[in-house]
Parts: C-alpha cells; structure tokens; sequence
C-alpha cells in the first residue's frame, strides 16, 4: 500500500491502516525522534513519543493531503514532539545541590561595608588610593581579592585591620 493509499484509509478512520503506517513508518519516526533528541531521552521516553505521533496522525487523518508524503509529515511531527520534549525538559531541569548562593555571604558583605568605610574617609586616602582600593577590591575570586588586600597593606601601608 502506497502513501495515497494509506492517506485514504486513514481519512476512512481505517484502524488497520494506522497499524499498517505504524508497521512502515515506525522505525524512520523512531530514527528522527533518536536523531533530533541525542540522547536527552529514556527509553520510556522514545516510546512515549513514538506513540505520541501517531496519535497525532489519527487525530489529523481529516486534515492529511493523499498527494502529499505521508514520510515527511511524520517527520515534522517527531521533529516537533521531539523539540518540545527538550524544551520542557530544560525548563524543568532541576537544579544540582552545592550551586554558591549568589547573595553575599557574611565575609564578602563584611569586606564590603569595609570597603565603604575606607573609601568614605577621605582624610585617611588619596583619590588615587581610593580609586586603586575599589579597582583591585571588585573581583569576585577571593585569590585576587586578598592578593588585592596584600598589596595595598604593602603599597599604602594599612596595617592588618583592614
């Protein structure tokens, strides 16, 4: 049975011609599901989706035009079920443990506020040391911050209260 053919029986509401397009298609369908999903799916998944378009054909037999290929149109379904399936997937993702909180935590709000207090003492630092203290104090890795804070003690001579 050729695609027309099929295309016919199933706008019939034929049950055997949905059996036969799953007997044909169900592989390709698979392959393009396998293909445009690498590997982010289960196997349960795979099935669920398999199944999910040719559900979708029977639902659309009325609309399925018999000098169109029918190949095509379930491709562009899997393709479809396919991509929404990723899509959901990622805004679903739950979020791994042991991710850092972005809000600061008691030392980097510590270290800021004494930021805050050096550079608003303007009879303690220059332009330039309050400018250069803000520059080096800024970076988010605590290596370069304390590297920062070691050479500022070093270069303007601020002793270990810092």
């Amino acid at each position: 049975m050729d695609d027309q053919a099929l295309i016919r029986a199933l706008q019939a509401g034929e049950r055997a011609a949905l059996r036969r397009t799953m007997e044909v298609y169900a592989g390709y369908t698979s392959a393009v599901l396998g293909n445009t999903l690498r590997g982010q799916a289960s196997r349960e998944d795979l099935e669920e989706l398999l199944s999910d378009v040719f559900l979708s054909l029977w639902r659309s037999r009325e609309g399925l035009d018999p000098d169109k290929s029918l190949k095509s149109w379930l491709a562009a379904v899997a393709r479809n079920r396919a991509v929404d399936f990723l899509r959901r997937k990622r805004e679903t993702h739950p979020v791994p443990n042991g991710l850092p909180d972005p809000a600061p935590g008691p030392e980097e709000q510590a270290e800021r506020m004494t930021l805050n207090r050096l550079c608003n003492l303007p009879w303690q630092l220059s332009t330039a040391q309050k400018s250069w203290l803000r520059n080096r104090l800024k970076d988010k890795r605590p290596e370069v911050r304390e590297l920062a804070r070691e050479q500022y003690e070093a270069r303007f001579g601020v002793g270990s209260r810092f």
